[in-house]
């Protein structure tokens, strides 16, 4: 009779199936000298036998991405099955808790001073400057080989800390009016938001995801024109950045 053995999360190909957690996927095969399998299992292997007989099933974890977390494995991840029954089904037993030790990170760059050129190209609402390029840096140590962390980044109004929209306003100390202060990630104008490290907090944004070593976030910053009329003179903006681990 035609008998299953196959994994019961999704199959990824390539032997694979999924454990859950980000970065790590299973394998395994079976031993048994009646059948000779030493093979790893793709989905939906079957053979023929007559019926479940003593072996040794092995199981193995394999990294295949960057990993930004840890889980618990836990529940049935294969069974061998003949029609709509079992014959046996296989569990992580107790739960098997995976814990990589993520990279940490501190901020090379706490404070950026960015010098926007002297500009004269104001033509109407909307209009903007050429964009003037600064980095944040950060330094990571601490992960374990193979490990990573998302970086997330929310950029704060220190004016109105409620501002969400992606145009910063000028210090009350600026001299010039009708134009405000923008910062791109790559072409992606970013909008502002709340002085939060929580995930998912509005407008934040993923940076990249990066081990042990340096991490660099390239950003420009520019000015874009916000009234019909423009008065010359010192157009200053501030605001802070705050990093978010996950």
């Amino acid at each position: 009779m035609q008998q299953h053995l196959a994994g019961s999360t999704p199959y990824q190909g390539n032997n694979l199936y999924e454990t859950g957690i980000p970065g790590i996927s299973y394998r395994f095969k079976i031993t048994a000298p009646q059948l000779c399998f030493m093979q790893y299992f793709p989905g939906g292997c079957t053979f023929e036998a007559g019926g479940i007989m003593d072996h040794t099933l092995s199981v193995e974890l394999i990294k295949t991405g960057s990993i930004t977390g840890g889980g618990v494995l836990s529940g049935m991840f294969a069974h061998w099955w003949w029609h709509a029954s079992d014959y046996a089904t296989y569990s992580w037993g107790g739960g098997a808790v995976i814990q990589p030790t993520i990279p940490t990170w501190k901020v090379s760059t706490p404070s950026i001073a960015v010098r926007l050129r002297d500009v004269n190209v104001f033509t109407g609402v909307g209009k903007t400057s050429p964009s003037q390029p600064f980095d944040i840096v950060l330094q990571c140590s601490g992960g374990d080989t193979g490990t990573s962390t998302n970086v997330c980044t929310t950029l704060t109004d220190q004016i109105d800390p409620s501002n969400v929209s992606d145009t910063l306003p000028l210090t009350k100390d600026s001299t010039a009016s009708g134009v405000g202060i923008q910062v791109l990630n790559g072409t992606t104008v970013i909008k502002y938001g709340p002085d939060s490290s929580a995930a998912g907090n509005k407008n934040q944004w993923k940076a990249g995801s990066a081990g042990n070593g340096t991490f660099t976030v390239p950003l420009t910053a520019r000015y874009i024109q916000t009234a019909p009329a423009v008065k010359a003179g010192t157009a200053n903006g501030r605001a802070t950045f705050t990093m978010s681990y996950q």
